[in-house]
């Protein structure tokens, strides 16, 4: 004798999502209880493939009015602690089918041909669930795996390029105002930590247009004119030092290097195309150590003569020589 739900035999131990869901099965949307089955119940990668292990997914064969997608959930009666869930979504066989009508009669049948219809359908239904279901996955955002991952990469492409892992820089971030949140964007992104910059130093500009004796703009001394051929200005040059490092670690950080292309493009991209900004890098050379006579070294080739102390050397660099470094690269 066949029953519309097979009698579910006793689990001691259910998790409680899945002995809610079994209780009660209507009050569970299709994807909800797939996801509850694949989180608490399922094997590893058992639905993302489409296997049937411990959870089977399968159409509910009556052609009344759908009142709920899942409209059945137990425990199948053979004892193998597989779960089974009968949904009136879509499905090869159903109120929901996008089959032949006669397809979905027989499939609806108590008798023998009903049963071995379903049981033959059933193989396909399985893996069109899963198939299903993962599409659904990726139109979920916060779920984890496809969903999450999805996400990821699309904000990965509006900030920044994914090749090199930049989420501050990217055409949706917002541009550095100050002095200290643009260091901490450039430790971020060029990963060196002994960098500071500084838009409070004093620098003197040319006046280009000097005032004149009997101006009739009415300067004043003091006011809106001083003597000389310059003036003394705060915050129109912004200096950014990195080091002190070594020879070796700062060699990247040059012009027409590649670690000095991303310095100047991360200044070009924050910062105004009026201000101007300079580089200073401080190397530091470490004392070596001399040799004694009878070594394998050769004098002028791998040795010299006098010592060898710790040196401090400062090389400054301008904004057009790493600008003209970008040029030439693209």
């Amino acid at each position: 004798m066949l029953h519309d739900k097979p009698f579910s035999p006793h689990w001691a131990k259910l998790p409680e999502p899945i002995a809610q869901l079994l209780n009660e099965p209507w009050r569970f949307s299709l994807f909800k209880a797939m996801g509850l089955l694949e989180q608490h119940w399922a094997i590893n990668g058992e639905v993302q493939q489409g296997v049937s292990q411990r959870v089977k997914f399968k159409s509910f064969k009556e052609l009344g009015f759908p009142a709920t997608d899942v409209r059945a959930c137990y425990l199948d009666p053979d004892g193998s602690g597989t779960i089974v869930l009968e949904s009136a979504f879509l499905g090869l066989y159903g109120v929901d089918a996008p089959m032949p009508h006669y397809v979905l009669e027989q499939a609806a049948n108590d008798e023998e041909v009903g049963q071995c219809t379903r049981v033959f359908l059933d193989m396909f239904n399985h893996v069109l669930y899963c198939q299903i279901y993962q599409a659904w996955k990726k139109s979920q955002l916060t779920m984890s795996g496809i969903g999450s991952n999805q996400f990821d990469d699309i904000m990965n492409a509006v900030l920044a390029k994914q090749s090199q892992g930049r989420v501050q820089t990217g055409i949706a971030s917002l541009k550095q105002t100050s002095a200290a949140g643009l260091t901490q964007l450039l430790k971020a992104e060029l990963a060196i930590s002994c960098i500071e910059i500084d838009d409070t130093r004093a620098t003197w500009h040319t006046i280009l247009q000097p005032s004149k004796i009997g101006d009739p703009m009415g300067s004043v001394l003091g006011d809106n004119m001083v003597l000389g051929k310059q003036a003394l200005a705060t915050g129109t040059v912004l200096f950014i030092e990195l080091g002190p490092m070594s020879a070796k670690s700062a060699q990247p950080f040059y012009p027409n290097e590649h670690q000095g292309q991303l310095l100047a493009r991360l200044l070009q991209s924050q910062l105004p195309h009026d201000l101007t900004w300079q580089v200073m890098i401080t190397t530091i050379e470490q004392p070596i150590q001399g040799c004694i006579l009878g070594q394998p070294q050769y004098l002028g080739k791998s040795t010299c003569l006098g010592q060898v102390v710790e040196r401090i050397q400062k090389y400054e660099f301008t904004q057009q020589q790493y600008l003209d470094s970008i040029d030439k690269e693209s």
